[in-house]
């Protein structure tokens, strides 16, 4: 495992949760959208940090997201969990679906610690 927190010296929860989110991509690609074939690529900047994962599966309604009361009630947790980790470390994360062309889950998190602003996370 890449370490990012000589880079990015912020709680090592941090870490954990852009690996989660990735994880819980691919998981849904397989359990549910029957991918053959998932790409996860990123770039890694020195005040930004840019996550992407596609697969080629069964996509969604994008029309149900981000509607947490929703996704809950459909057992969607990996979907809530993805958008609460993200939230939590300060990312944008872009969710996008449409039928059969599989799916596309973008994170970016931009480091606004030169402004005076620092993440907490538990």
């Amino acid at each position: 495992m890449i370490s990012l927190i000589p880079l990015f010296p912020i709680q090592p929860r941090f870490e954990e949760y852009l690996f989660r989110i990735v994880q819980n991509a691919c998981e849904n690609a397989i359990r549910h959208a029957q991918a053959s074939q998932i790409t996860v690529s990123g770039r890694l900047l020195a005040d930004q940090i840019e996550l992407c994962v596609e697969d080629n599966g069964i996509g969604f309604d994008n029309a149900e997201f981000p509607d947490f009361a929703r996704l809950l009630a459909q057992r969607h947790f990996g979907l809530v969990s993805m958008v609460e980790r993200a939230a939590i470390i300060g990312a944008e994360l872009h969710i996008h679906s449409h039928g059969d062309s599989g799916t596309r889950v973008h994170l970016t998190w931009t480091d606004h610690r030169q402004n005076g602003k620092e993440y907490l996370l538990f």
